[in-house]
């Protein structure tokens, strides 16, 4: 028997990225009204706000993601789309 844990889209609201270097944790609101600055131009920071190293490239699509979140999000598609978690432990759907 497989178990499956469905999410919505709305359930991936919040974002964390953990620092490798000092481990701050900085939690992105998806939801929340974005508005771009000189300072933060993108939704994702580009480091870290504690220690302020770089972050990984990769953290930069992040802010694809947010552009996907609010498009999928505001169509208001309900539960039409959603995600479902796996066991990291056993390869199995929970």
């Amino acid at each position: 028997m497989r178990k499956e844990t469905v999410i919505s889209v709305g359930d991936l609201r919040h974002i964390c990225i953990t620092c490798p270097h000092c481990q701050t944790r900085f939690i992105l609101d998806m939801d929340a009204p974005y508005l771009g600055t000189n300072d933060r131009p993108n939704f994702a920071p580009s480091g870290c706000p504690g220690c302020r190293q770089l972050y990984d490239s990769t953290v930069g699509n992040l802010n694809a993601l947010h552009r996907v979140y609010c498009a999928i999000h505001d169509a208001k598609i309900g539960t039409a789309i959603t995600f479902l978690a796996e066991d990291q432990a056993t390869g199995e759907s929970n």
